[in-house]
């Protein structure tokens, strides 16, 4: 019978846990104080592990960090009542796996016990794997290309096939400011197991709200998710770094908007390079684009056609100093779409300014993480590609097209659309591809 620590210094939560962890058939142990618990760790070294943050004796991080310095393959689920962002990123970081607020949902404490026991598999079962593994060759630059070419020829043949659905291998954490609301914020990214799709869970609210398209709620100035009153912002290029590692499993915790980082989305997916991805048994099928399906507003024109493969273009024709631009993506690999679109930022016109802050948006626009356009041309950085406007165009569109939960097959092109001309093109997709 597995084993479960919960340490708590309130009577009603190690009551409440105890009676639910012991109807799923898990022996339980219970403790007050940190000390205790301690104790109790040591000599009984169970593998799941729920702890308050604040105890008396020994807090719960200093708890933590003993737990996992003896013990690295343990699961480790904080709560708190009184926690914040910040509190949940720092128990991340010393090796939490998870971080649930008070007061407990039944629902949120199995499935963060759920989650936990198929990362701690996953762990056990490369442990397995080291004594076999052999080192690989170093391959040559004509090897390198070699092996590119053939993934790129095998990923023009993936309509045929069902796709292996992806997670991350470690929990990982990311700080930030939210673009439109100014604020800091950051990002508690779990693992996830096979169909749980990518889910985003507010703090302190405790609300979960899917990455999908029925739960879009703004689609203005960025792509907002909400649920029962609770919003999500700015979540297009967080997205469009998942669709670039193909991640379909994942658990987001995040306080009100993703975190706007450099304007683009490298720095997501440097995140996602460090925690590493992790293939999954369970596949997922393509979508794959049958017919051709357009949305025109004015002059704002977006539409999808029979393709094999995923290839976006963007036309935008500004008035000077921008003008004409146009950019084709084709995706092939993370690599490439880290090479071409990934690093391309949020850009603006100073004659907006005033309406974006009469609106309540634009709050955490820096120097360093938006394009600010003047009427004499770029006034605040260098840009870092030629195009990088239309690039960073068809980023959204990456992002967005993600809401559908699956990857997609078809030829996109837009001219001079935005997030709302997105959705409204996904909406039509669904109405028969789904």
């Amino acid at each position: 019978m597995e084993k479960v620590l919960i340490v708590d210094d309130e009577e009603n939560i190690l009551k409440a846990l105890s009676v639910i962890l012991k109807e799923e058939g898990f022996s339980v142990l219970t403790e007050k104080n940190g000390k205790k618990g301690l104790e109790t760790f040591l000599k009984e070294k169970p593998n799941f592990i729920f702890l308050d943050v604040w105890l008396p004796e020994m807090d719960g991080l200093e708890l933590l960090e003993n737990i996992k310095r003896e013990k690295p393959d343990a699961i480790v689920i904080m709560i708190s009542g009184h926690g914040t962002i910040s509190t949940a990123m720092e128990s991340v970081k010393k090796g939490a796996f998870d971080f649930i607020e008070k007061p407990l949902s039944l629902e949120r404490v199995l499935n963060s016990l759920k989650n936990g026991i198929e990362y701690r598999k996953l762990l056990l079962e490369r442990k397995e794997l080291l004594p076999i593994m052999v080192p690989p060759k170093k391959e040559s630059l004509k090897q390198k290309e070699e092996k590119r070419q053939e993934e790129v020829k095998s990923s023009l043949k993936l309509k045929d096939k069902i796709l292996k659905q992806k997670t991350i291998k470690k929990s990982t954490v990311l700080y930030g400011v939210g673009l439109h609301s100014g604020l800091k914020t950051g990002l508690i990214l779990n693992p996830a197991p096979p169909n749980t799709g990518i889910r985003l869970l507010t703090i302190p609210q405790n609300i979960e709200i899917p990455a999908r398209l029925e739960n879009v709620v703004k689609s203005g100035y960025a792509t907002c998710l909400g649920k029962d009153g609770v919003l999500i912002s700015t979540v297009e290029h967080f997205l469009a770094s998942c669709h670039c590692f193909g991640i379909t499993n994942l658990i987001v915790k995040v306080h009100s908007e993703i975190p706007v980082m450099d304007g683009s989305a490298l720095e997501f997916c440097k995140v996602f390079e460090e925690a590493g991805i992790e293939e999954q048994e369970e596949g997922i099928e393509p979508i794959i684009i049958k017919k051709t399906y357009s949305v025109v507003k004015g002059k704002e024109k977006i539409s999808i056609k029979p393709y094999d493969g995923l290839k976006i273009t963007y036309h935008l024709d500004y008035p000077p100093p921008v003008g004409k631009e146009s950019f084709t993506y084709e995706h092939k690999n993370p690599e490439k779409f880290i090479e071409e679109i990934a690093p391309a930022r949020t850009f603006g016109f100073m004659k907006d300014i005033g309406e974006l802050e009469k609106m309540g948006l634009g709050s955490g626009g820096r120097l360093n993480n938006f394009i600010l356009i003047g009427e004499e041309g770029v006034l605040n950085t260098t840009l870092r590609f030629e195009k990088e406007f239309s690039r960073h165009k068809i980023l959204d569109i990456f992002g967005d097209i993600y809401l559908l939960g699956r990857p997609i097959f078809g030829e996109i092109e837009a001219f001079m659309t935005g997030h709302s001309d997105n959705h409204n093109l996904l909406r039509e997709i669904i109405k028969d591809a789904l």
